[in-house]
């Protein structure tokens, strides 16, 4: 199975929400492209993107990073290195972004979000963000240079920070899935 095939796969398994449906269309019609749309020199319209929403063991606060190019607090994440699948990638960000070690709470997708990216070093573009749900094996958090910080917080406070209005959406999704 290759990686586009793969993603397809989880993508037709998933059901989202009704403000997802869009974002896994606009993704799926990517998928569709003859290009390598899972390289980040993908540009026109954009590239498939993977990231974790974190959970500690109590199922009670979230892994954010402080972006240092979107000045967000974000769910960890980045681009699809050659020859991995989403989840892996996903899997790895996080590790590399924040130290902690994450395993997939249930098997497929947990939330897609499809958001634009500004010009910097490249030109601006759309990521078609594929997102899971992992707990974490440890909340010892390191410093990295690829992000301005890394915090654990309680669900109830994700939207009192400057974050992404998705986030504050699957914050809504964890509370619902653990009974808050």
């Amino acid at each position: 199975m290759t990686r586009v095939s793969g993603l397809r796969t989880l993508l037709e398994a998933y059901e989202p929400a009704p403000d997802e449906r869009a974002s896994v269309a606009a993704t799926l019609d990517l998928i569709s492209a003859e290009a390598d749309v899972m390289s980040a020199d993908h540009y026109v319209p954009g590239h498939v993107t993977a990231s974790a929403f974190v959970v500690d063991r109590e199922h009670r606060r979230l892994l954010l990073i402080h972006h240092g190019k979107l000045h967000l607090w974000l769910q960890p994440g980045g681009h699809v290195d050659p020859g991995e699948d989403v989840l892996t990638a996903a899997i790895r960000e996080v590790q590399e972004e924040t130290g902690v070690v994450g395993v997939p709470l249930h098997d497929g997708i947990f939330d897609v979000d499809v958001h634009p990216i500004p010009a910097s070093r490249r030109p601006p573009h759309r990521h078609y963000d594929v997102r899971f749900l992992l707990e974490a094996t440890s909340e010892d958090l390191m410093d990295s240079d690829e992000v301005l910080g890394v915090r654990w917080v309680p669900f109830d406070d994700v939207a009192d920070l400057a974050s992404d209005a998705s986030v504050v959406r699957a914050t809504a999704k964890l509370k619902v899935l653990f009974g808050q």
